[in-house]
């Protein structure tokens, strides 16, 4: 942002920006090394470029405000808008969650513990949701204080997530029931009797159990 004085309180931002990305913090003692050899617009350059370059977006907000300020083309690409479109927009127009409760996410955004990621869906210009995984850091350049975001795109685990559920559920139902009825096998009910008869002890209920012997 512009309200950096010097090359330093701009290595700083990006610094702070890094701290998300765990290969960058590996660098951290080299950095303070180069730093006292007098090599702070050098390495400004090389961060700014890995930011630039990271697959990951990255994001740069307000922090008393949250309007957007910045963020890296990574971002730009999978969102669809230029930054000048960007920065018109509202961080809540641009993120969302399942909850619905508006307040509740600008607040887990305001307070960003960079060690939890935030589980949230990404509002794109064609209007689909990519859901991700943002962790946030704060940010103090000279008088102004901001915060940074780092997204990463976790739809494809999404779905691989769902599809493994459905196998699973499908094995299990494949496991309980029988092929050729499609009713309860014998598993599933030395699985379930016992529940079931537990219930009918603490409600004083009556359990009753037909046998049908298929065969004869």
């Amino acid at each position: 942002p512009g309200t950096c004085d010097s090359m330093d309180e701009m290595l700083v931002s990006w610094l702070a920006i890094a701290a998300g990305v765990a290969c960058l913090a590996l660098l951290f003692p080299w950095i303070r090394r180069r730093q006292k050899r007098g090599d702070g617009a050098a390495l400004t350059n090389h961060f700014h470029a890995s930011v630039e370059q990271s697959a990951d977006g990255v994001l740069f907000v307000d922090a008393a405000t949250l309007a957007i300020i910045d963020a890296n083309p990574a971002l730009l690409r999978s969102l669809g808008f230029t930054l000048d479109e960007l920065r018109a927009l509202k961080l809540e127009q641009v993120f969302t969650d399942e909850s619905g409760d508006l307040e509740g996410m600008l607040t887990r955004l305001r307070n960003p513990m960079p060690r939890q990621p935030i589980q949230i869906r990404q509002r794109c210009r064609s209007g689909s949701l990519l859901d991700v995984e943002m962790t946030g850091a704060r940010l103090t350049v000279g008088d102004s204080k901001g915060l940074a975001f780092r997204t990463h795109d976790v739809s494809l685990r999404r779905k691989i997530e769902a599809q493994l559920l459905e196998k699973q559920q499908h094995l299990d139902h494949l496991a309980h029931h029988d092929q050729l009825t499609g009713l309860p096998n014998r598993l599933y009910l030395a699985a379930h009797l016992p529940d079931a008869i537990a219930e009918a002890r603490r409600t004083g209920a009556i359990l009753a159990v037909l046998f049908l012997d298929l065969d004869r």
